[in-house]
C-alpha cells in the first residue's frame, strides 16, 4: 500500500505475508541530492555522525530490536540516508516514529 504524503514524500507499507510472525520493521530512505563531489562528502560525513549513533540507540539502549543499522549508499546517482530497524515487540509505526526523532 502506497500513500502519497506531502510533495515530495511517499510512504509504502507491506503487510507481513506470514500472519503467524509477530515481527514488524521500518526501513525509511532519505534523498540526499545528486551524486556529485560535494553530495557525496556530506553523505559520508553524515554517514559517520549517524550510523554507530543509530545503531546504539536504538538497538543497544532502547532494544527495540535486533535489527538496526543506518548507512549512505548512491542509487540510480541520487545518495540516500537509509534506515533500518526490525522489531518482535513494537510496530513498524512506532519504530518509524523512532526512527523520525
Amino acid at each position: 500500500y502506497m500513500h502519497r504524503l506531502q510533495k515530495g514524500w511517499a510512504v509504502i507499507q507491506i503487510p507481513n505475508p506470514d500472519s503467524t510472525s509477530v515481527n514488524d520493521a521500518v526501513m525509511a530512505n532519505y534523498q540526499l541530492g545528486v551524486h556529485g563531489v560535494e553530495s557525496e562528502g556530506r553523505a559520508l560525513l553524515l554517514e559517520q555522525l549517524v550510523g554507530e549513533d543509530f545503531s546504539d540507540q536504538i538497538r543497544t539502549k532502547e532494544a527495540l530490536g535486533y535489527v538496526a543499522f543506518a548507512f549512505c549508499r548512491k542509487r540510480k546517482n541520487v545518495w540516500l540516508l537509509l534506515c533500518t530497524v526490525q522489531s518482535n515487540d513494537h510496530t513498524g509505526a512506532y519504530l518509524d516514529g523512532r526512527v523520525e526523532d
